[in-house]
């Protein structure tokens, strides 16, 4: 198969920082950030061996078909197909996990404030609706 042919499609992923695909023999092609990069090919292809360890009882399918590795600022998303392993680096465009906490802390604040302006009763519902 060309090198042509392996690639085809990879560059043009979106936010793709660079690709490696992998044989059991070393790197068949790369590119971009990863363009040489024997170590993470390496690094990426004893993962693969190590997931691939992970069959379930009794199953004849492949333990997974893709698999990610999210760091801070880019993502390496794996894919095994046809005995090759595409590495793909993009740019990570996840916003900040929301801290609850501080929207907690605001909620209540809120609340206290609001309960200082309106006293409810059992009676009093909050659309100012008497029952």
């Amino acid at each position: 198969m060309t090198t042509a042919a392996l690639t085809a499609g990879l560059e043009r992923i979106p936010d793709q920082l660079g690709y490696l695909v992998i044989s059991e023999d070393g790197v068949l092609a790369s590119a971009g950030e990863l363009e040489n990069d024997e170590h993470t090919a390496s690094v990426m292809m004893q993962m693969v061996r190590t997931a691939s360890r992970f069959m379930l009882s009794g199953s004849v399918d492949v333990p997974f078909k893709r698999m990610s590795v999210i760091m801070d600022d880019f993502v390496y998303t794996v894919t095994v197909s046809a005995q090759k392993v595409f590495v793909v680096k993009r740019q990570q465009n996840q916003r900040e996990p929301v801290n609850l906490h501080h929207y907690y802390a605001i909620f209540k604040l809120c609340l206290a404030e609001l309960s200082s302006c309106v006293t409810l009763t059992p009676s009093t519902s909050f659309d100012g609706v008497t029952s």
